[in-house]
């Protein structure tokens, strides 16, 4: 606790006590919240006053006091903030930078300074890389760190379930979903190779047979990287809150234009499969 703001206790004093309950930790009688209802009550000279218990450990009630002195009373000034973050991070190190600036009130861009400023590992006591977002869903720090392990395991352990497999890495079922079928390709087909430069060859045009062979390898593999790269997983749930106001309509008009890109992709791959028909009221 800080300097006590003495005008604060007169200016309650002066309502009379008709204040809300405090909240006390049932289980050492620590305020969590009013201390300065406390506060005047006592210059009142009242020797009781209404409070509701709190039931969790200390760093609940922490983050809990927090909370509520974000939304009434005195407003925490923005180094009473940060030090709260401060804290905030040694009991939750794994929080995503969104989920503790949400809870002590800072941008997640300040939370992320005050992680690097307190050195704080993204990964801590053998966890794996991930950081736990306002969701509840948790989401690594490194994507490209992440895909790496799903891709390994996938093809250590090509039968394992999305679910074990995101147990193991650290991700969600529908991230390794969507690994796993940029990683789909014809049993035939071999693997990625590296490009050396050579003379031009003219490829000729794909066949409609379904024949593996027709498609070579360096296409394929350009296919898979780009088709990796324009997966977009589970984490938008988590990146919505933080569009602009002011550029809402603007992403929005981009992101409806990018779902009709798609939609005219999926098109373009359903003619391929059935070359010649005709699709009415498409």
């Amino acid at each position: 606790m800080g300097r006590i703001n003495r005008d604060h206790v007169e200016a309650l004093a002066h309502t009379g006590g008709d204040w809300p309950p405090i909240l006390v930790r049932r289980e050492d009688h620590t305020i969590v919240d009013g201390f300065y209802r406390y506060l005047a009550a006592r210059q009142l000279g009242y020797g009781e006053m209404d409070c509701v218990y709190f039931d969790g450990r200390s760093e609940e009630a922490f983050l809990e006091a927090v909370r509520r002195n974000l939304r009434h009373g005195l407003p925490l000034s923005l180094r009473e903030r940060e030090a709260a973050a401060h804290q905030a991070l040694a009991f939750h190190p794994d929080w995503s930078d969104r989920r503790l600036g949400e809870a002590c009130g800072l941008a997640p861009g300040t939370v992320g300074r005050l992680r690097d400023a307190n050195g704080c590992a993204p990964e801590q006591n053998g966890q794996l890389n991930v950081r736990l977002g306002r969701d509840g869903k948790r989401y690594p720090v490194d994507p490209d760190a992440s895909r790496e392990r799903i891709i390994r395991l996938l093809r250590e352990e090509p039968d394992r379930s999305l679910r074990s497999v995101a147990q193991a890495t650290g991700t969600s079922p529908s991230t390794v979903r969507a690994v796993k079928m940029g990683l789909a390709r014809p049993a035939a087909a071999p693997p990625p190779v590296a490009l050396v430069k050579s003379p031009a060859v003219a490829v000729p045009p794909r066949s409609r047979t379904g024949d593996p062979a027709a498609f070579p390898a360096a296409e394929v593999a350009t296919f898979t990287r780009w088709f990796e790269r324009t997966d977009v997983t589970d984490e938008w749930r988590e990146l919505v809150p933080s569009v602009p106001a002011a550029k809402v309509r603007e992403v929005l008009d981009e992101a409806r234009r990018r779902a009709r890109s798609w939609l005219e992709f999926a098109s373009a791959l359903e003619a391929e499969m059935h070359p010649g028909e005709v699709r009415v009221g498409a």
